[in-house]
Parts: structure tokens; C-alpha cells; sequence
């Protein structure tokens, strides 16, 4: 199946570019207008320090293209996000591979930045938010996990897994259209199949960060259940109107991209009260 594939190409799009300090998402469901709004807050935003390192002496840094074609996306309202994966995700950018039906072209359709602007916060570095609106998230996750289901369905069942016995159950559940995630509030719900000698090892490795979400579980998780032969993580506290998440980065702020922007003609804002920029985006 190419089309989880070739989606999971678009959400790794973003993030090779910039290296990023303190990274926060806010989230607010509103069930009653059935949307999602999310504040993206990201403080002392750089060039890739792995390319800046690796640049020429009086040349110009390798990788400072990138980021600042990113940042400057990013800045004039494409749909484009480096938080961290799986919260990296390009759905501007053109995937010949990606053929989304009708049903998905309409739900991506929904998603759309409403406000992106950039500042600099208390510490002097380049930083910048994005209010995203979803509409109809409920059916978005619910197209989500029937694409994942159909993923799981489609490999094959002999290749090797460290966890073997948790990834049968995984095909099981797929087999029944399993509910990977989903809403609770503004908290997100995530149900996986996992087999009871395999879950120490899978949480342990989600603690150190070492499995595709571990910063963000790390970020935000609040509760972890195991019973029944599945393991549920939330993240966001159950019944809070916002679900926050943050998480920190490497601390490798490096200014030149903040003085490409102003090369650009971009003008940065010295200060921003980010108290009431969070209240402001969930006022109503």
C-alpha cells in the first residue's frame, strides 16, 4: 500500500532542516464546531547544526539554504511544521506517489494555517508559532487508522520483528479495523496491541527517546494502562479543555538563520508576551 507510504514521506519532510530549542503544541477539540485548533510554539529555531558543521570555513554554511526556504514557508502560511516527529509534516509538497481519494483529498483539505508569525523571545533567538485549524478531525483519524490498518495488512507477515508475538496481534486488530488513535476532550488516545512479555521493553525504549515518538510521549504523556492486551498512552491531562506538550531540543541555537531572515527583508519583532498569546487562540 503506497499511499501510507508515500504520506509517511510527506510527515519527514520538515524537520531535516531546522534544529529547534524548546518546542510546545496546544490543542483545543471544540466537539461542538467538530475542530481541532493547534498552537505550534517553537523557540530558538537554527539551521541544522550537523550541516553547519560541516560547512567550509568563509563559505556560505551548508544547510542555511534549506532552513531558510523552510522558514520563509513556514512564515508565509504553507502548511509545513517541524515540531518533531511524527509532528513533521509537509502537506504542501508534492508526492507523485501520494494519490489521496476523494474522501482524504477533502479532510486535507480542511487543515489550513490560520496565523504564522515570527519573534524573538526572551533569550534573543529566532522563534515562531503556527495556528493550524483541522476540520472534521474526528473523521481525519478515523481515515488515519483505516490507512494504518491497511498498512499493517499489506506487509509481510514473515519479515523479521523484535516483537513478533506483539505484531501478530497488531495484524489481528488490523484484521477487526483497529482504533489507533483518537479524541478524548483535547487529549489524544493511543491504543496499541502489544503482547505482555514485549511491553517493558517497547516503554522502555519510549522513555529513552529512541522510538519514532518517543519526544513527543516525553513531551506530553500523562497516563500509561496495560491490560487487556494493549497498552494506552494519553497525552494531554484527561478532561483539560487544552492539551499541552512540550518538549526541549539539543540546545544548539545558531543565529545565522535569524540574520538570512533579516538579509531577506524579514521583519523579526523583539518581544512577544506568550502568556497571552496562549490564552488568545482559545478564547472562544
Amino acid at each position: 500500500m503506497k499511499s501510507l507510504s508515500s504520506l509517511l514521506f510527506l510527515l519527514t519532510l520538515a524537520s531535516c532542516a531546522v534544529d529547534i530549542d524548546e518546542r510546545e503544541v496546544l490543542i483545543h477539540h471544540d466537539a461542538e464546531r467538530d475542530r481541532l485548533d493547534v498552537l505550534f510554539l517553537q523557540q530558538g529555531v537554527s539551521a541544522d547544526a550537523e550541516a553547519i558543521a560541516d560547512s567550509v570555513p568563509f563559505l556560505r554554511p551548508k544547510g542555511i539554504e534549506a532552513a531558510t526556504e523552510l522558514a520563509t514557508r513556514v512564515l508565509d502560511g504553507s502548511r509545513v511544521a517541524g515540531i518533531g516527529w511524527p509532528l513533521d509534516f509537509d502537506l504542501d509538497q508534492d508526492d507523485p506517489e501520494f494519490e489521496p481519494g476523494a474522501e482524504a483529498r477533502s479532510l486535507l483539505k480542511g487543515i489550513t494555517v490560520q496565523e504564522a508569525k515570527a519573534f524573538l523571545d526572551d533569550g534573543n533567538r529566532l522563534s515562531w508559532y503556527q495556528h493550524f485549524r483541522i476540520e472534521r478531525p474526528g473523521a481525519l483519524l478515523g481515515w488515519l487508522n483505516g490507512t494504518l490498518n491497511g498498512w499493517i495488512l499489506d506487509q509481510d507477515p514473515t519479515d523479521e520483528s523484535p516483537w513478533p508475538r506483539s505484531r501478530d496481534l497488531c495484524i489481528e486488530a488490523a484484521r477487526g479495523g483497529w482504533t489507533w488513535c483518537r479524541l478524548e476532550g483535547s487529549s489524544l488516545v493511543l491504543e496499541i496491541p502489544a503482547h505482555e512479555g514485549d511491553v517493558a521493553q517497547v516503554l522502555l525504549e519510549l522513555a529513552a527517546g529512541e522510538a519514532w515518538g518517543g519526544p513527543l510521549l516525553q513531551g506530553g504523556l500523562s497516563s500509561v494502562r496495560i491490560a487487556d492486551g494493549k497498552v494506552t498512552l494519553v497525552l494531554g491531562e484527561k478532561g483539560a479543555d487544552v492539551c499541552q506538550l512540550r518538549f526541549r531540543g539539543e540546545g544548539r541555537y545558531d543565529s545565522r538563520l535569524l540574520q538570512e531572515l533579516r538579509g531577506l527583508g524579514r521583519i523579526i519583532p523583539e518581544s512577544l508576551d506568550l502568556d497571552q498569546l496562549r490564552r488568545s487562540y482559545f478564547r472562544d
